[in-house]
């Protein structure tokens, strides 16, 4: 790097599956108030062969934020930011959006709007509204 640049370097890199693409990206804190969990949710979009013939769709993924404590070749140790995916939901359309709103996610996929709400028993995104 140049004098005054910041060295930028990848941590992690998270692939997608065929023809998938991020549409947008989040970080959020969910969960009851005694047991909020960081994520960081990915909402994507599916661009098939056929361009507009393939019918839309996307995926919503939600991953655990953890740091992990690593010892650099100068002998230094650093904690760099590792994700871990716990749960994806397949979406009826491409997901734009993905905002926290309070202890909820909400997404829009396609011409809908989904608000979830995190299950720390079941590890899960449970939908508690659609509109």
């Amino acid at each position: 790097a140049k004098a005054g640049e910041e060295r930028v370097e990848t941590v992690q890199t998270i692939p997608l599956q065929r023809n998938e693409h991020a549409l947008c990206i989040e970080s959020m804190n969910l969960g009851s108030d005694q047991d909020r969990q960081t994520f960081v949710t990915v909402g994507t979009g599916f661009v098939g062969p056929q361009g507009e013939d393939t019918p839309p769709s996307g995926r919503l993924l939600a991953y655990g934020l953890d740091y992990a404590h690593v010892a650099t070749s100068e002998g230094n140790h650093r904690h760099l930011p590792k994700i871990k995916l716990l749960k994806e939901k397949e979406m009826s359309g491409p997901v734009g959006a993905v905002v926290q709103l309070n202890k909820y996610l909400a997404t829009s996929a396609g011409a809908s709007i989904t608000i979830f709400e995190w299950d720390n028993k079941s590890e899960d995104l449970r939908p508690v509204g659609i509109y």
